[in-house]
C-alpha cells in the first residue's frame, strides 16, 4: 500500500478529510495530496504520524505494525542514547543518591540492568521484524 493510500485509510477510521488532518496536523493546505506524486518532508511526515500515533515504518507500509513498541519508534533511538550515555558516566565518575555515595558493587548491578534492558529490547524488536 502506497503512502497516500495508508493516510487515507487512517483519515477514514478516524471519520476526517485529507484537508482536515492537513488543518489538525498544521500542514499547510494541499501538502499531503501532493505526496501522491512526490515524497513528503521528514517533518511534514512526522506530524502524521504523531497525530495518528503510528510509526514512519507504519505509515509508509514496510510494516503493518502499526506501533514498534510501547514507548514509540522515535522515542526509542532517543532512550537507547540516554542509556549508553548514562552507563558510560556510572563508568567514568562517583555518584551519588539523596546525597549517598553509592558504592562499587551497586553501580555495577546498575550497569549490568540497564545493558539487559538494551538487550531484551534490541531482541524484542528483532523478533517483531522476524514476524513482519
Amino acid at each position: 500500500m502506497e503512502l497516500f493510500e495508508r493516510i487515507e485509510d487512517l483519515c477514514r477510521e478516524r471519520g476526517i478529510t485529507i484537508r482536515q488532518l492537513e488543518q489538525l496536523s498544521g500542514i499547510g493546505n494541499g501538502v499531503i495530496s501532493r505526496w501522491k506524486t512526490s515524497s513528503p518532508t521528514v517533518s511534514s511526515l512526522a506530524k502524521v504520524t504523531k497525530y495518528f500515533g503510528v510509526s514512519f515504518d507504519y505509515i509508509i507500509g514496510e510494516t503493518d505494525i502499526r506501533m514498534i513498541n510501547s514507548l514509540g519508534q522515535q522515542e526509542m533511538p532517543e532512550l537507547e542514547m540516554m542509556i549508553k550515555s548514562l552507563l558510560i558516566k556510572l563508568g567514568s565518575c562517583r555518584l551519588s543518591f539523596n546525597s549517598e555515595p553509592i558504592n562499587p558493587a551497586m553501580v555495577k548491578i546498575i550497569q549490568n540492568m540497564l545493558s539487559s534492558n538494551l538487550e531484551v529490547w534490541a531482541l524484542i524488536n528483532e523478533s517483531k521484524s522476524l514476524i513482519e
